[in-house]
């Protein structure tokens, strides 16, 4: 009977060791939950941005496609181009907003994610270009280089022509429309068309 009765204490030492551990509180209590954050095992992988060029002055939000963005820190466009802020979506996207120095070189830049296992670089894959010019710029330039040469013909050769003859006419007509050509460059150069 002894035997039984040791036992019998045991198991009671047993259950009683269990219910202080179990304690409301305690790390071995049922109602504890335990928290696991999922840590990327390599660096990120930057495929492609959307879009992938801006001009000078730009703001631009841009999306960043890849793979293990969970956690990052920092997202670079290179030289020239300032990241306001960004958003990790998912690992495999940030949307970021940047914006484009007004005297940012042109050409391609590399763009960087950096998170808690290392930085990715993506190659190449932004550009600052060039504005081209719309058809409303072109159309303006145009007639800022067509007027003051056809006023320059009209008003030098119909002057000068009715006073001095038809040939000295003409000269001061073409010489007319020699200076209205170099206003017109000279105020474009201004204009910046």
């Amino acid at each position: 009977m002894s035997t039984i009765r040791w036992v019998l204490w045991g198991l009671v030492i047993v259950l009683c060791a269990i219910g202080l551990f179990a304690a409301p509180g305690s790390a071995w209590a049922a109602d504890q939950s335990i928290t696991v954050t999922a840590t990327p095992s390599a660096a990120p992988i930057i495929t492609s941005v959307s879009p992938a060029e801006g001009h000078r002055s730009d703001i631009l939000t841009v999306t960043v496609a890849g793979s293990n963005f969970t956690g990052a820190t920092v997202v670079s466009f290179g030289s020239g181009i300032s990241t306001s802020s960004f958003v990790v979506d998912n690992p495999a996207q940030i949307t970021a907003h940047i914006a484009v120095a007004a005297d940012a070189a042109y050409g391609t830049r590399n763009v960087s994610v950096t998170a808690p296992i290392g930085t990715g670089t993506g190659v190449d894959l932004f550009e600052v270009t060039a504005p081209t010019q719309d058809a409303a710029t072109v159309a303006l330039s145009m007639t800022m280089f067509a007027v003051p040469v056809i006023i320059g013909v009209v008003v030098c050769g119909s002057v000068v022509g009715a006073s001095v003859g038809v040939l000295p006419g003409i000269i001061t007509g073409f010489v007319g429309m020699l200076l209205a050509v170099v206003i017109a460059v000279v105020s474009r150069q201004i204009l910046g068309l």
